[in-house]
């Protein structure tokens, strides 16, 4: 398969949106990266469209999170993402070159001669899609790499909580069910790609032989805050979110923090050794329930996953009291001082969840599963695919042939 990958070469917090070009080598070795910090400023300034024709032909093209394609306007969106790329990216270009790649790639898209266009979705906002942009999936003829229907629960079955998150309160007269039904419609268009996490973030420490006892790292989320809650009432301690917080109060200041390689390494660096130096770790969905990327970073690290699942954590394969540990916020306190007293079996659930989170949910895994539905899509046999217990499914089209 010869693949193009088309988006900027950007460091980001998210460690999927920074490793985007390393699944598309994965998936195809050859595959060629295009875009500012990865092509001349010749190919550049010749557009995407010149350098298909003088490159390719390719069978497939994947753009990448950075490319505004999904939006109400593309005008704004431009500037949007220029806006975000000069505050919390850090890069080896120009912003004035970042600009005319993307409207040179939202112009010219449409026209490539590539059999199959896909986008990355894995840091899409769902539930605040509009009927516009769902149109311009079909505009474009897109698929998707990115989750499915099984991950994109109804919006009338969110919890009660969901009303408190922050990101439900600002944007609750955008939610709607638009971006669900068009996954239902389209099978044939989504391969169900979560987060992964590359060899570099696992840590073969048992929890047994660690310093740290607890942490619940990450955004405050309304079930990630009452957790810590739990933990202060039962007088327990987590671990510290002082170089977090710090790195935080930096770049309000107008520190180079997350625009920067050193801040971002730095900040990076803190959470993981967190993760790696921590026995039990903590995390719990957010409103909407998406698998954020912890759901697959704590166990990589080799820490015990105690958790609120995430939609779909079953269909992932993480199955409770085998990978990882189910506890409600209130009862946190109490599951921590059960498993304590157990520590191998502490150590035979983290090492469980780290070996599913390495055979399904790796770099290495994703890519298979996206070549595997690539492949299926350009031989128009492809009819969807689905996860069940670890293991993502695909479906054939039925012959009609007698």
């Amino acid at each position: 398969m010869k693949l193009l990958f088309v988006d900027c070469a950007l460091t980001h917090i998210s460690p999927t949106a920074t490793q985007m070009p390393a699944l598309a080598r994965a998936i195809a070795p050859a595959a060629r990266l295009y875009g500012p910090g990865y092509s001349t400023q010749a190919e550049l300034d010749g557009g995407l469209r010149r350098f298909v024709d003088a490159q390719g032909p390719f069978d497939a093209v994947l753009i990448g999170p950075n490319v505004p394609l999904i939006v109400d306007d593309p005008q704004s969106a431009v500037a949007a993402a220029i806006g975000y790329i000069a505050r919390f990216t850090a890069r080896q270009f120009s912003l004035d070159v970042a600009a005319l790649f993307l409207k040179d790639v939202i112009e010219h898209l449409g026209e490539l001669p590539v059999r199959l266009k896909l986008v990355s979705t894995l840091n899409f906002d769902y539930y605040a899609a509009s009927a516009a942009q769902v149109d311009r999936l079909d505009n474009y003829g897109l698929a998707l790499l990115g989750p499915n229907e099984q991950f994109v629960c109804a919006l009338e079955d969110l919890p009660d909580f969901s009303r408190n998150e922050k990101h439900f309160v600002s944007k609750q007269l955008r939610l709607s069910n638009v971006w669900r039904n068009w996954l239902i419609q389209h099978p044939e268009r989504v391969i169900p790609a979560l987060h992964f996490v590359s060899g570099t973030e696992f840590d073969y420490l048992p929890p047994s032989l660690r310093q740290q006892d607890v942490a619940v790292p990450g955004a405050g989320y309304f079930l990630r805050q009452q957790a810590e809650a739990a933990l202060k009432a039962n007088r327990m301690k987590s671990a510290g979110k002082w170089p977090y917080l710090m790195l935080r109060a930096a770049a309000k200041l107008g520190l180079p923090v997350f625009n920067s390689y050193l801040g971002l390494h730095l900040f990076n660096f803190t959470y993981c050794r967190t993760l790696a130096q921590t026995r039990f770790v903590y995390t719990a969905r957010g409103g909407f329930g998406i698998p954020v990327r912890k759901y697959l970073e704590i166990p990589a690290a080799g820490a015990l996953l105690i958790c609120v699942p995430c939609n779909g954590l079953d269909v992932m394969g993480y199955v409770d009291g085998h990978h990882y540990v189910h506890a409600e916020p209130g009862n946190l306190p109490a599951a921590l001082e059960e498993l304590a007293k157990e520590p191998d079996r502490v150590d035979a659930i983290a090492r469980c969840g780290q070996d599913l989170t390495y055979a399904a949910h790796s770099l290495e895994a994703r890519a298979v599963q996206a070549r595997d539905c690539m492949a299926g899509m350009l031989k128009g046999t492809f009819a969807g695919a689905s996860w069940d217990r670890g293991t993502l499914k695909i479906r054939e089209k039925v012959s009609c042939a007698g």
